[in-house]
């Protein structure tokens, strides 16, 4: 659509809408994973004949590895899961004309919602809700200064896309226990870890919610603890970053343009994962140590590892182009890239947190208490060691005779 109001205007309407369906079966860990990493334990000289054939299990002496292994860990529950995201967008964009100024401003909205969304892990998070905040505006500015040069700058907010692979795992946890039990030195644990045949989801299940109702975490006591891998958090918003330039474009002569852009693209709250089921020590600065139960914020769970949505970065980059079209049987172009890239370090920290989590002297957790973590885990940026300095150069020789 165009129309004449105060200079030229060419507006442009659109929207999508995408039905993304994911039907997954993953073997999450159902059959049997073993740590057999035990400090100060060496690998038996006879490992050879403890496992003659490596791919026979059956042919295996795993009880002659107990003393190795220092827990073992079963996927039991639903394997498949199903879920249908649904997404939708809409936008408008209206470059409007105004002699040797054009401006281009456009807004964008994004919405999806997903299964896991609705997905609830209790006793750790209901359900999430979706995020209805994507609202991307974006501003683009040229100036032609004459008829061979042109200034020009950009804005814009861009949402990233909804994440299959963490809706996908949420899911598959919310369905399934991953008992962990560690070798209680037993000389047989490695063949027998359940001292027993291995429970069925349901069992497994009734007997963790029975330990954890018993208070075996404060007593350090737990029969097994559960894990999960990837989590989404309790509000999973979309990452985004704010993008923009100026720069300029020149033709010299009637075959050649150079053009210069400064740039920035900071991106926040992209997905950083986190083990949230661990509390701090304000005397050393680090976690407690993961072997003590007792210490967990969340009881009868080890690594609950989640989707936090606090990774950041900054990049800046400086872009240069030198481009010839084709002219006296050659055509090339040269461009050269400097950039430095900022990555951010956050402090682990509860969702909804605004310091980590800490113990009372009465016991408790608690995560609004200030404490100062040592520096190799502490909020800080950091400069990138990706690559800073990008030259590249291309182009056709016209060799005549239908040869280039």
């Amino acid at each position: 659509m165009t129309f004449n109001k105060a200079g030229r205007h060419t507006v442009k309407l659109g929207s999508e809408y995408i039905a993304d369906l994911l039907n997954v079966f993953v073997c999450n860990i159902c059959m049997g994973q073993y740590d057999m990493q035990a400090v100060g334990v060496p690998i038996p000289a006879s490992i050879e004949q403890i496992i003659p054939v490596w791919n026979d299990v059956n042919t295996w002496n795993l009880a002659a590895l107990s003393r190795n292994t220092r827990n073992y860990t079963v996927g039991l529950g639903q394997m498949k899961v199903y879920n249908k995201r649904q997404v939708y967008s809409g936008w408008a964009q209206d470059n409007w004309e105004l002699s040797k100024l054009t401006l281009s401003l456009g807004l964008r909205y994004d919405f999806s919602t997903g299964q896991e969304l609705q997905t609830a892990i209790a006793p750790l998070f209901a359900a999430r809700p979706s995020d209805k905040t994507n609202f991307g505006p974006r501003l683009g500015i040229t100036y032609s200064l004459n008829d061979k040069t042109v200034l020009r700058g950009g804005y814009g907010k861009y949402y990233g896309a909804p994440d299959d692979n963490e809706a996908m795992w949420t899911m598959l946890y919310a369905g399934e226990i991953h008992p962990q039990v560690n070798n209680d030195g037993r000389t047989d644990f490695a063949a027998n870890p359940f001292n027993g045949p291995i429970p069925t989801y349901a069992q497994a299940m009734a007997s963790w919610q029975a330990d954890v109702a018993s208070g075996c975490a404060a007593r350090n006591s737990c029969k097994f603890n559960r894990i999960i891998n990837i989590l989404s958090p309790p509000n999973p918003t979309t990452p985004y970053s704010y993008q923009s330039s100026v720069g300029l474009q020149r033709q010299l002569g009637t075959t050649i343009s150079v053009e210069s852009d400064f740039t920035i693209n900071d991106t926040r709250g992209a997905q950083n994962g986190q083990n949230v089921n661990q509390a701090f020590n304000p005397a050393t600065g680090f976690n407690y140590a993961y072997t003590d139960r007792s210490k967990k914020p969340y009881p009868g769970w080890d690594a609950i590892t989640m989707r936090m949505r606090t990774a950041s970065a900054n990049v800046y980059g400086w872009q240069s182009a030198v481009t010839k079209r084709m002219s006296n049987h050659w055509q090339g172009s040269a461009t050269y890239l400097y950039s430095r890239e900022y990555d951010y370090q956050s402090t682990p920290r509860q969702p909804g947190c605004q310091y980590p989590t800490t113990i009372t002297a009465s016991g408790g957790f608690t995560c609004s208490v200030p404490v100062v973590l040592n520096e190799v885990i502490a909020d800080e940026w950091y400069l990138s060691t990706n690559q800073r300095n990008r030259f590249v150069f291309n182009g056709i020789l016209d060799a005549t005779h239908g040869i280039q």
